[in-house]
Formats: structure tokens, C-alpha cells, sequence
């Protein structure tokens, strides 16, 4: 995945900041009595998801656009090495 470094800082904090929900949630759950249990569990949903969504990466149209770019590079770095 190509990504500036403000792109990358802000992911990797949207991580954290996932991660410290997931313990909030699992120390709600810990302490919950009863049905507050299944609430708890229910607010484990949206970081797990958000974090899951952050793994795969870009959209397909981003990388099918950046695979042409490799390609077109790689045949210019031919073009250029075949030239005597």
C-alpha cells in the first residue's frame, strides 16, 4: 500500500485508538452482570470491524491504478535498457 506519511501516522493512530476501545469494551465486559454482557460485546463490534477495514487497504480502483503505474515503469526502465 503506497501512503504518505501523514496517510500512515493517521492510520496507525485509528489503530490505537481502535485497540483502546476493544480494552474498554473487554473491561465493561469483565465487570458487566447479566444482559450488560451482550452490550459489551456489542461494543466490541465497530472497532473490530473499523480495524479490519483499515487492514486490507485501499479500494480496488486504487490498486489497479497503481499496479498500471508499476507496469508503465517497469516498461520505460526496459525501453531504456534496451536502447544500445
Amino acid at each position: 500500500m503506497l501512503c504518505s506519511v501523514p496517510c500512515r501516522l493517521l492510520t496507525i493512530a485509528a489503530v490505537i485508538a481502535n485497540i483502546a476501545l476493544i480494552i474498554g469494551a473487554l473491561f465493561i465486559m469483565v465487570n458487566a452482570y447479566g444482559r450488560e454482557t451482550y452490550i459489551a460485546l456489542l461494543l466490541l463490534v465497530p472497532p473490530v470491524l473499523s480495524i479490519i477495514a483499515l487492514r486490507r487497504g485501499p479500494d480496488s480502483e486504487q490498486r489497479k491504478l497503481e499496479s498500471a503505474v508499476a507496469k508503465a515503469r517497469l516498461r520505460r526502465e526496459l525501453a531504456d535498457l534496451e536502447k544500445p
